[in-house]
Formats: C-alpha cells, structure tokens, sequence
C-alpha cells in the first residue's frame, strides 16, 4: 500500500484578494516571489524543498511562509507522502492569475495605504530582480538588438506625453485588449495545437500607466524696477 496521495486540481483562471489580511500575506516579498515562480509552472506539484532551490532559499525559512499561503487560500495542497516517517505535502498556485480588488484601497485608511505601499514595493522590486537574474544568466540585455548572441532585448522605458482623458481610455483598452491576445493559450489559437505549448518559455510583463501629479509652475519673479536716484 502506498502512502503517497494525488488530488487532482485545476488552478482557477484567476483568484481576486478581497481582503486587507490576504493582501498582507501576498506583500511579503519571500511569499510574493514564491507564489510568482509557483506560477511559472502552475500545473506541477511542489515540495518545499524544490521551492526553497527555486528562490534559494533553506527550507526552514519558507515553512511558516507556506503554511500563510495555503491558510489564505493562495496555494493549495495537492499531495502528500510520508518520507522518512515525515508528511511531506506538494503544492500547486490556487490560480493561474492573481488580482487584487481595487475596493481594498478605496478606503484611504493607514492600513490600506501602508498595504499598498507595501505592495507596490513588493512588485518593483521584485521586478528589477527578475531583470537583473536574466541579464546575469545571460538569457538577456537591456542594449542589445533581437537575436543577437541568444539574449533578448528587454523592453524597459518610462515615459508619456500629454494626452486628453479620451485618449488615455482608449490606451488602456488597447493594452488590455494586447495582453488579452497573447495571454490566450496556443491550443486555443487557430492552427495551433496542445504540443505547442512545449516551446512555450517564462516570460513576465508588468505595466504601469498612470495619471501623474503635475508639478506646480515655477514662480516667476517680478523684474525690479531699477531705484531712481535722486538728481
């Protein structure tokens, strides 16, 4: 009789966070960067010891950080077998995609504000890590052209001009409608078939557009009139 169990889980497409305390538990950075590399590979199984080697991390270091995760419903157990008389429990990303209600920051509050911070904080830097370990093992560049030697340009700017209320609606709904397009899975493309998806690579994308606060116009001092001196 084998001790090791399987329960068949699909992720689901997308998990919202709809709570402030859930949202907190996402912000962390070592949990942040857990949930995204689970998410790399979504449908497979992991160990704390294959996450602690993907984040390079020790194993002791994450266990109270996976048990936060699976008691907010982020990652779920999906296996379990007994090694060396231990439980050792595998894990899967609760769904493909995470979003975060925006009702959580509508509130203005210290907590919701220190959250966001938190957050965005979180995703930034994470983000440059991200960049830096590409560029680092070789596999891109922030200067070099398509194709040259392997590594692939890495697309970073920042920056807009002016543009009218209409036009930025317009922007975001086609943004949204881009990723949109190439979010959707090859097999589902026409022509496109489920081996596709074997020549398919991590790629990660985060966008940011935002109305930004105008800096107040300099103040333009007066010229003096020069003193008349009395004759």
């Amino acid at each position: 009789m084998s001790d090791e169990t399987q329960t068949p889980f699909t992720p689901a497409r997308e998990l919202k966070v709809s709570d402030l305390e859930t949202l907190r538990v996402l912000a962390d950075p070592q949990r942040f960067r857990l949930v995204q590399v689970m998410s790399t590979r979504p449908g497979d199984q992991w160990t704390v010891k294959e996450m602690a080697r993907a984040v390079g991390a020790t194993p002791t270091k994450l266990y109270y950080h996976v048990n936060l995760l699976e008691e907010h419903g982020l990652i779920v157990v999906t296996g379990s077998r007994l090694v060396s008389g231990i439980l050792e429990k595998r894990y899967q990303v609760a769904a493909d995609q995470l979003s975060v209600d925006r009702k959580l920051f509508a509130t203005g509050d210290a907590a919701a504000n220190e959250t966001m911070h938190t957050m965005l904080s979180t995703v930034l830097d994470t983000t440059r890590e991200d960049i830096e370990a590409s560029v680092k093992a070789g596999i891109a560049s922030l200067h070099h052209e398509e194709g040259d030697d392997g590594r692939e340009p890495i697309a970073l700017s920042k920056g807009f001009d002016r543009l009218s209320r209409a036009r930025a609606v317009e922007f975001r709904a086609r943004l949204k409608a881009l990723y949109l397009e190439f979010e959707e899975s090859p097999s589902s493309e026409a022509g496109g078939s489920a081996n596709d998806a074997d020549e398919r690579f991590p790629y990660a994308l985060m966008v940011a557009f935002y109305p930004v606060v105008e800096a107040a116009a300099p103040r333009r001092r007066r010229a003096r009139k020069p003193k008349e001196t009395p004759r």
